[in-house]
């Protein structure tokens, strides 16, 4: 959703309920914004036990062809991630600009639907 245009990212949300599932759940707009803000610049979406506590995934998109070909992701524990962030982090980028590492399945998928 980060990687989308202001209007799909608006319509996405219009008149959705953004209910807090844990403690660290993004409570308003303005901390959504900054956080879609961070994963287009970083190429990261970085999950801080927001949808569950004690666990903490991390994702990144392949592109190719101009299109999302595969979203590979890391999930671990919060504690366990705090040691490795930047490892993980690394490996996820590493997978995302080595298409080779995508299954062929994948890359060869025609681009899901944009209305």
């Amino acid at each position: 959703m980060a990687q989308a245009d202001a209007d799909s990212q608006e319509g996405a949300l219009y008149g959705c309920d953004l209910p807090a599932l844990t403690p660290h759940t993004l409570g308003s707009q303005v901390e959504l914004d900054a956080e879609r803000k961070r994963i287009r610049s970083s190429g990261v979406a970085r999950d801080h036990e927001e949808l569950r506590a004690g666990t903490s995934p991390n994702s990144t998109h392949v592109w190719l062809g101009g299109h999302v070909r595969a979203t590979p992701s890391v999930t671990a524990p919060v504690g366990r991630l705090a040691l490795k962030v930047s490892d993980y982090v690394a490996a996820l980028l590493d997978c995302a600009r080595r298409p080779s590492l995508v299954p062929r399945r994948a890359r060869s998928r025609q681009p899901a639907y944009r209305g």
